[in-house]
């Protein structure tokens, strides 16, 4: 969770709040909410979400480990915008590992308070461009699930329907069932995993902080984990 009070360079002032997870419990999903508030007087918000592909990145320097980085690595092969549905799919150049992602939204805003919503798409990026004008203290939340998936054997069909199943699967459970779903799983994998040393309060949270590393690389290895 990540909290942010900015005001504009025109001296407006806003309220943002945006909660992110990866989940353990359901496969290659992750979501994102967030809540934005205007402070002091009324506001006319504009939310962008995007999928982006071959993004551009800051000049490297003379770093050597980033001088083998392809550039713009994944070649387009389709793209889909349904309401506020986007979905993307590419290829690697030379590998040929096909890569598909889909997000998809759901809006609240305060009763009365119209939104707009417009959708766009292309071979590289899409998204969700989200407008409502509001007074202090009312709040508008968006919620983003992300459903992701990837393969060099499997067909086009095969991996747009699975990343098209997973994100169904996610938008049926909700952002409060993902929550309650990730809260079950970390107790379940602290009641058996926990170490507890005494004595050393920077030391319990390094080993901790160690342990969930390792759940991280593992939880969802599906028998190929990080080293």
């Amino acid at each position: 969770t990540r909290s942010a009070h900015w005001r504009s360079p025109t001296e407006r002032e806003v309220k943002v709040v945006s909660e992110r997870l990866v989940s353990f419990v359901q496969r290659a999903i992750m979501a994102i909410r967030y809540r934005v508030e205007p402070v002091g007087e009324s506001a006319r918000l504009v939310l962008q979400s995007e999928l982006v592909t071959n993004e551009q990145l800051p000049d490297p320097g003379r770093d050597p480990r980033v001088a083998a980085v392809l550039e713009r690595p994944l070649e387009p092969v389709e793209q889909d915008c349904r309401d506020m549905r986007l979905a993307l799919l590419h290829q690697t150049r030379h590998s040929g590992i096909r890569v598909a992602s889909a997000a998809d939204h759901t809006i609240e805003a305060p009763q009365g308070v119209p939104v707009s919503v417009e959708s766009e798409i292309s071979p590289e990026w899409g998204r969700v461009t989200v407008t409502a004008a509001l007074k202090p203290g009312q709040k508008l939340r968006l919620v983003k699930f992300l459903s992701y998936g990837w393969s060099s054997e499997r067909s086009v069909p095969a991996l747009r329907d699975q990343v098209a199943a997973g994100l169904t699967g996610a938008m049926h459970t909700g952002w409060e069932g993902l929550l309650a779903d990730q809260r079950q799983y970390l107790d379940d994998f602290w009641d058996r995993a926990d170490v507890e040393v005494e004595g050393d309060e920077e030391l319990q949270q390094a080993v901790r902080f160690a342990l969930f590393h390792v759940l991280q690389a593992g939880a969802r290895g599906e028998e190929r984990p990080i080293a």
